[in-house]
This record gives C-alpha cells, structure tokens and sequence, in this order.
C-alpha cells in the first residue's frame, strides 16, 4: 500500500513540475515583462479589453506602462483615466495629431 502511496506522490509532483517549467518556457518565448521593466502600449478606437491589458502587464511584472492614445474612444479613455489614477506606474500620454 505505501508503495502505491509513493508512487502516485511521485507522479503527482513529476506532473506539478512539469507543467511549472513549460509555463516558464513559454513566457520566456510568449515574452514576459522587459528587461527593464517599461512597457508602451498604444491604443486606438474602441478597445474593450485595455484595463484587462494593463492589468496583464502589472501582472507580468511591468514596472511602468506608458499608454499612448492614438485617438481612443470616450469610453476607452474613460477606463484609461481611471487606471492611470489607481495605478501610479501606468502613465496616458495623449499623441495630438
């Protein structure tokens, strides 16, 4: 009986690490934060997705995010505004073309 304990320990840590180190490699390939930490993201039209983005980034290890509108939608610089506010290291810059 306690072999089979030790066994199925066994598998479940191999399985654990495993899938630790393919999710390591593929943030390595996918690209995880910068080496230096500074992100630019620019942003255009309508994007429903650009506080879930930023907070993507902050989550990856982003040490500043500076967010270029390009002609943002009302409701999108909205959202932007609001997370520049709560999140110091995010910061709008606003391109006037």
């Amino acid at each position: 009986m306690g072999e089979y304990l030790t066994m199925a320990f066994l598998i479940v840590t191999s399985l654990l690490g495993i899938i630790l180190l393919a999710r390591l490699c593929l943030m390595r390939i996918c690209g995880g934060a910068c080496a230096n930490g500074v992100h630019v993201l620019p942003v255009s039209g309508e994007v429903e997705c650009v506080e879930w983005m930023l907070r993507r980034l902050l989550y990856r290890g982003a040490k500043r995010i500076i967010v270029l509108d390009l002609g943002c939608a009302a409701q999108t610089r909205e959202v932007l505004s609001r997370f520049c506010t709560d999140h110091g290291a995010v910061t709008l810059i606003r391109a006037d073309t």
